[in-house]
């Protein structure tokens, strides 16, 4: 019976986690398009993921190809299963959130009179706690890549963590397992990952201090690191995912990266790499102390106390782990504060995903306390108040920020871009400026299908050579200037008496140039 009892916990907990979160999640779900939570780029990603496309730098190969499969799903719009892909990840990160935190729980007690379902109590709350953090909430309800990023954040760490588990196992009996399964499946995780998002290479410094502080204690074989990096390597593959795809000319085809110049220029990010550590010094103590109060406001007061006591007793009982966690940690808030945009805050996620973990530990450590204080008087009373306690806790943090987050009925970017649709005339051509305004118009054009006979450019790109090579392959019918120089104002000359010409910005230097109407939120340029 208690065999059975226990299997249960085993199962029970993380399915229980994830149906919370995923439930709380899909609630709040943008069922569209949406520009709220700094997600103007979604319009983008779920262009290229429905037309196995390129999206910006840095491609996304994996985002792509995960996104096609969620817009398989029969339910809501295209746009509606891409954003479920968000809640799906950021319900699964939970769950692994709490799988890591449990064996922390359990490695750091070192067996010391704890109570069975204590870890899985202190592991639960560490979970919610993440999972209604309004940052990692906000991404969880629109399509974005940090859910999946903050997904193979969680997955390195655990199989990290098994990893050395293993390696402390050897070092004390002989017949423990080998380690080189979890060290191959390690590699393979993080090469997959950067075909999601490059900000993982942050990552990489501590995951070299984790095995190499294991190289000393233990005598790894080098085969098996050379396997290891083979298993990277297998996984970074993933990006060769954008020379085929570019090859086929897809409506949503940045950098064309068929060439190798196309493929180093979307690969590097090279049009965003200006933003990369470039905030300006005097401007960096303004944005950590925002950012302090960030961390604060994703777990309130009593979690920050508490994490800080979790750090505590990992430094105190594993130096190893401490400093490995401490190092990604470090180097994720280092790479968001240095990053010059405002909404590099959700590079954060991470940080806070280690940092929930370390509240895991710290919870823990006050659970188990609190039960050797009570003395054996009434202890099951004393502990079933601080079992609801700190299960209730993450839910102060749902209920405060429930509405704030809910986008549930938030169709602003759809219908921005069903009038536009509906005012243009046939064959006109509409110039976007901002990503929000592109990319929702570019969701109309290349998802919805609406109004084939309407081109959709973006000015900024224009400048590009491989920008307008594709357009001149999806637009035979317009008349495109051959050089970089004056693209924009060469385009509006070359077509504008056998074309309707629209902007979706204002531009005071242009339109004195020419005489304008102004249907609905756009700019006709007149005869």
């Amino acid at each position: 019976m208690r065999e059975r009892s226990l299997r249960w916990e085993q199962i029970g907990f993380p399915i229980a986690l994830f149906l919370i979160a995923f439930s709380i999640y899909v609630l709040t779900l943008a069922p569209t398009i949406t520009w709220r939570n700094d997600g103007a780029d979604g319009g983008d990603l779920i262009a290229a993921a429905y037309t196995l496309g390129i999206a910006h730098p840095p491609g996304y190969p994996v985002y792509v190809a995960l996104g096609k499969l969620f817009t398989l799903l029969p339910i809501g719009d295209i746009a509606y299963r891409v954003n479920l892909m968000s809640a799906f990840f950021a319900a699964t990160t939970v769950v692994l959130v709490y799988l890591i935190t449990l064996g922390l729980c359990r490695s750091l007690s070192r067996g010391g009179g704890t109570r069975r379902r204590a870890p899985r109590i202190a592991a639960s709350a560490a979970a919610l706690s993440l999972a209604f953090s309004p940052t990692f909430w906000s991404q969880a309800t629109i399509a974005e890549v940090y859910t999946l990023n903050a997904f193979f954040v969680a997955v390195l760490f655990y199989v990290l963590l098994k990893w050395a588990a293993g390696r402390r196992q050897q070092t004390a009996s002989n017949n423990a397992k080998p380690t080189t399964p979890w060290l191959l499946l390690a590699g393979f995780t993080y090469g997959v990952s950067l075909g999601n998002h490059l900000s993982m290479l942050m990552l990489g410094p501590a995951g070299l201090f984790l095995i190499a502080a294991g190289k000393r204690r233990n005598k790894i074989c080098v085969k098996g690191l050379l396997a290891a990096g083979l298993s990277f390597l297998l996984g970074l593959s993933i990006y060769l995912f954008l020379p085929v795809r570019a090859m086929q000319h897809p409506a949503v085809n940045w950098g064309d990266p068929h060439t190798w110049s196309g493929f180093l220029w979307t690969v590097s990010g090279e049009q965003y790499r200006r933003f990369a550590f470039a905030l300006p010094p005097s401007h960096i103590p303004a944005r950590a102390s925002a950012w302090a109060g960030l961390l604060v406001r994703q777990f309130g007061w009593w979690g920050l106390l508490t994490g800080l006591i979790g750090l505590w007793c990992c430094v105190n009982r594993d130096r190893t782990f401490s400093a490995f966690s401490l190092l990604a940690f470090g180097a994720t808030v280092i790479y968001a504060i240095g990053y010059n945009t405002t909404d590099s805050y959700v590079y954060l996620i991470p940080s806070y995903l280690v940092f929930a973990t370390w509240l895991g530990v710290g919870i823990h450590y006050l659970f188990t306390t609190l039960q050797r204080l009570s003395n054996g008087v009434r202890v099951r009373a004393a502990s079933a108040f601080a079992s609801v306690l700190l299960l209730c806790l993450p839910f102060v943090s749902l209920s405060r920020n429930f509405s704030s987050l809910d986008l549930s009925k938030d169709r602003t970017a759809y219908e921005y871009g069903a009038k536009v649709f509906q005012i243009l005339e046939p064959s006109a051509i509409v110039i976007a400026d901002t990503d929000r305004h592109t990319f929702a118009l570019w969701y109309f054009s290349y998802v919805v299908g609406k109004r084939p006979d309407v081109v959709v450019l973006n000015r900024t790109l224009l400048g590009y050579s491989w920008y307008r090579d594709n357009v001149r392959l999806l637009y035979p019918q317009i008349a495109l200037p051959s050089g970089s120089r004056d693209a924009f104002t060469g385009l509006i000359e070359s077509n504008r008496s056998r074309h309707a010409i629209y902007l979706t910005d204002r531009d005071p230097g242009l339109l004195t140039h020419y005489s304008f109407s102004r249907p609905g939120p756009l700019y006709r340029l007149e005869e």
